[in-house]
């Protein structure tokens, strides 16, 4: 069985690990295997990702959560920086059909990072044949300064929705304009 030092330490490692989490801005005491989490977090997903991130160290008998996500008068304003645009979107999903919850302004942005066209393609193919056992050969891909064009004929719409994600995935990615058109 951990010590309870053991098991701080542990859901620390497990909190900084989580790209989902800031863990900076997240308290961890530990008292007979108990794990309580304080703090405040600009998002509910932040403070589920937080959550589930304890959860899955072992040792860790039970949660008390006191992370505290502020909302005023229904109108929920994200702001920050991700370097993930799952992240952004994960936060306004997370939000937006909670009891009480009005209107949603995503003002989340995403790090600016170069983007190689390399990088994308190599991504967008990779999940081509991962997925639908296909390839890249006729998508026309372009990056310029972490926007993401998509060019060209698929044999689906999963193909086209696919390599999508797959633009979204790559680090950098701030925006995808996915013009693929389906060719049966």
């Amino acid at each position: 069985m951990k010590s309870d030092n053991d098991l701080q330490r542990d859901v620390l490692a497990e909190l900084t690990w989580e790209p989902k989490v800031q863990a900076q801005h997240i308290g961890v005491s530990v008292k007979d295997g108990v794990v309580t989490l304080t703090g405040d977090v600009p998002t509910y997903a932040e403070k589920f990702a937080t959550e589930n991130a304890a959860r899955r160290v072992a040792g860790v008998r039970a949660i008390a959560e006191e992370l505290k996500v502020v909302v005023e008068n229904g109108w929920i304003t994200l702001s920050g920086d991700v370097d993930w645009n799952f992240q952004r979107e994960a936060a306004k999903e997370a939000i937006r059909h909670l009891m009480g919850v009005k209107n949603v302004t995503n003002l989340i942005k995403l790090n600016a990072q170069s983007v190689s066209t390399k990088d994308v393609r190599t991504k967008i193919e990779a999940a081509l044949k991962r997925n639908m056992e296909k390839d890249a050969e006729g998508i026309t891909i372009e990056a310029n300064e972490g926007k993401i064009e998509l060019r060209g004929k698929v044999h689906s719409w999963q193909e086209r929705d696919d390599a999508g994600r797959a633009a979204w995935a790559t680090l950098g990615v701030s925006a995808v304009e996915n013009d693929l058109v389906v060719a049966f």
